[in-house]
């Protein structure tokens, strides 16, 4: 499950005392969508919430330690570089004490008048407020988007196809699948909120970039094990689910490049 939106109420000092004496009704909404999320990951489903945008980004439910929090990286032309996104947001949970948003990124855009990164066109209801004509045409289904509401649906497209894979992953075990399997490649640039992205793990960023094909590696990588494991009835079932891939030359050497590309 993903939502690319949110209430920015994690802000610096703030608690849900202090939530609830400003705002009953908001506080009881914040805090059913808090045992909503619970309830969901306590059920097998992997909850994705975009981490914010802009320096008053606070979101939540994005940090409700239970969820995966998108951040934001761009893609500069024509170098083809990873940047942290000055848009979007990272943040120390003040309602959750030691919870750091993001977890890891998606791709985000930028105003290509300003900056090189473009912003991305993705799919939308037709005809609804996001068709507009900033695509060239109104009423075409789709959009024009720049923040962490787009890298949202992009980690839990990865998240897909993970489970399709091997769907008895947890959701604490794809969030620690994806975070480990980021790509750490994203050293320049700053968050929305002045956080510098560096080597490795960064408070602006995360874990780093979301590595789709190499969490899919992983994935076939524990459904590999499971395959060799089983039964020989058991492995003509997998076979026949279509879980385990043909083991060709091409297949092998896909492989390796994305073995070497990590190394």
């Amino acid at each position: 499950m993903t939502n690319s939106w949110g209430w920015s109420v994690d802000s610096p000092g703030t608690s849900w005392s202090d939530i609830r004496n400003r705002s009953r009704s908001l506080y009881n909404t914040l805090k059913a969508m808090e045992a909503a999320i619970a309830n969901a990951v306590n059920n097998g489903i992997v909850v994705c919430f975009s981490a914010g945008n802009g320096p008053g980004g606070y979101g939540f439910p994005a940090s409700h330690p239970d969820v995966i929090a998108v951040g934001g990286v761009h893609v500069n032309y024509p170098d083809l570089d990873l940047e942290a996104s000055s848009y979007a947001a990272s943040f120390d949970s003040s309602l959750y004490s030691g919870r750091q948003v993001p977890d890891l990124c998606g791709m985000v855009g930028d105003d290509v008048s300003s900056l090189p990164a473009p912003l991305l066109m993705l799919p939308v209801p037709p005809g609804s407020r996001l068709d507009t004509s900033s695509t060239g045409a109104a009423d075409d289904s789709w959009g024009l988007f720049s923040g962490t509401s787009a890298a949202a649906p992009q980690v839990a497209g990865v998240v897909a196809l993970m489970l399709e894979k091997n769907n008895s992953l947890s959701p604490s075990d794809v969030k620690k699948k994806l975070v480990n399997q980021a790509a750490k490649d994203v050293t320049k640039g700053q968050s929305a909120m002045g956080d510098s992205a560096g080597p490795g793990d960064d408070a602006a960023t995360g874990a780093g970039m979301v590595d789709a094909k190499w969490a899919w590696v992983v994935s076939m990588g524990d459904t590999m094990a499971r395959f060799f494991e089983a039964t020989p009835e058991r492995r003509e079932r997998l076979i026949e689910e279509d879980a385990v891939p043909e083991i060709d030359g091409e297949f092998v050497e896909d492989m390796m490049q994305t073995l070497r590309s990590r190394s």
